[in-house]
Parts: C-alpha cells; structure tokens; sequence
C-alpha cells in the first residue's frame, strides 16, 4: 500500500487519507497478502462490512482504484475487480438546494464576511479546500474569477457573479490580511462551525458539499453542456458531473413522464 500512497501523492491530504484508512482496514481484516486475494473474497468483505450502502460503496472505491492500480503496474497479474459480483446500491439522492434557498442562506449569514463566503460556495460550487486558500491577490475582479489550487494540486479558476462581487468587496474593505492568510480569517473548522450554525437557523443542508452538488444541478437545469460543467466546477471526469447532477436526472426525467394508463 505504501507505493500506492506514494504514486497518489500529488492528491490532496484528505484523497490520501481516505485511501489510508479504507484499504489499510481492508488490510488489516484479511488474513493474506492483499495481492493474493480472489473477486469472491473481495465481494464477501464489502458484503460483511456493518455498514450504510454508502459506506460499503466508499471500500469499494477504494478498494477499486488499488486494485486498478496493482494490476496496471504488474503487482497482480490479474484485476480482480472486473470480475466482483456487484457494486454496493445507494439509493438515495442527496440533497440539493434551490437558487431562492441560497439566496436564504446568504441573507440570513450573520456577518458581511459569512454572506461573501456563502454567495461564494454557491456561484462556483469550490471545493473547502479551496475557499480556505484564496488570497487577496488571487481574485481577478474584471473577469470574476479566483485563482484556486483544485484537487491533486492543480491549479484552476472558479467563477462568481455581481452579488458575490459585491459582498466580496464589502468584506476585504473592513478585513486586514496577514501575510500568508486566506481571506476569511478562519480556519477549515471555524468554516464548518459557521455552516452548521447556518443549517441549524435555516433547517436545511448548508455543507460544502450540498453547495457544490447544487451548483452543478442549477447549471444543468440552465441547459449548460456537462463539459463546460465540468471544467468550470474542476471535476475530473464527466462520470462525476453526472453522479454530482443525479437530483437534476431524476427531476428531469418526471417532467418528462406521460401516464401509461389512461
């Protein structure tokens, strides 16, 4: 597991340690090298784990994308994981949130700062991650756009509207940046504190992730291609545009349903 981290290393510490901790505890319940171990053997540990559909999917990606690994490098002569009976289900759709419910979120933000950070997440559907490392210098006023290190290190642009602008203006007027300090004034856990303080007053999902999934659905439902989605929310595969815009999918395909019996 070790060359594998290593290869992986220009991802980004929570990548890292999600690969960690998902195949290192596969390892650990095994009782032989996990380069000898069958399909069968894979898909009985993924069906014994005491865990929600979701979180059996979370091993499987993990375990997916090493076993890839191991067998593109000559670890394993064979992949196993073509042949594994079945990936986990995960029925649900997560949460998304409408334009007026962003729109709720920044009004009812406490501060100038927390309003600017919500309208943020909200036009450009950035990673935590890359909020926490925007300076001053990397905001582009006349195209409108950020300056951000996306995930695996590489660097990207993330785009935002006249509101934000404005909020955004109105913050960095009254807010002094040290040297080397993110434009917030907040560490990742001071934005997670304010978010779910947010979720509470407002009663509906207020994480950066809902954020993100929504940005990408509110593009969708303008009718902007999935590509341009794509680079403009930095995913890294059309396959995670569709998987962040299911909610649109699902809405979509009702409007279009016509009764069968009638």
């Amino acid at each position: 597991m070790e060359k594998f981290l290593q290869a992986k290393a220009d991802l980004s510490p929570r990548t890292i340690e999600f690969y960690q901790k998902e195949i290192g505890d596969f390892a650990r319940k095994v009782n032989k090298p996990v380069v000898h171990i069958a399909s069968l053997e894979i898909q009985e540990h993924i069906n014994s784990l005491n865990r929600s559909p979701g979180g059996k999917d979370t091993r499987y990606r993990a375990l997916w994308a090493f076993y890839s690994w191991l067998h593109r490098w000559g670890f394993v002569a064979e992949n196993p994981f073509p042949k594994v009976i079945e990936r986990p289900k995960v029925k649900n759709i997560l949460p998304h949130l409408t334009p007026a419910q962003i729109h709720l979120a920044i009004r009812e933000a406490p501060t100038t700062r927390d309003k600017a950070f919500v309208a943020l997440l909200g036009d450009s559907g950035a990673r935590l991650n890359e909020m926490m490392g925007i300076k001053p210098q990397d905001i582009d006023w006349g195209d409108r756009a950020i300056r951000v290190v996306g995930k695996g290190n590489k660097p990207r642009l993330i785009p935002f509207g006249e509101q934000t602008a404005s909020l955004l203006r109105q913050h960095l007027e009254h807010f002094l940046s040290g040297e080397g300090q993110n434009i917030w004034g907040f560490s990742r856990s001071g934005a997670h504190t304010m978010l779910r303080r947010l979720e509470a007053k407002l009663g509906f999902p207020c994480n950066p992730h809902t954020f993100r999934r929504s940005f990408a659905i509110a593009l969708r439902d303008k009718g902007i291609d999935a590509l341009v989605i794509k680079e403009l929310g930095g995913w890294e595969s059309l396959d995670m545009v569709l998987h962040y815009t299911k909610g649109y999918q699902q809405a979509q395909a009702l409007k279009h349903y016509k009764p069968i019996v009638v």
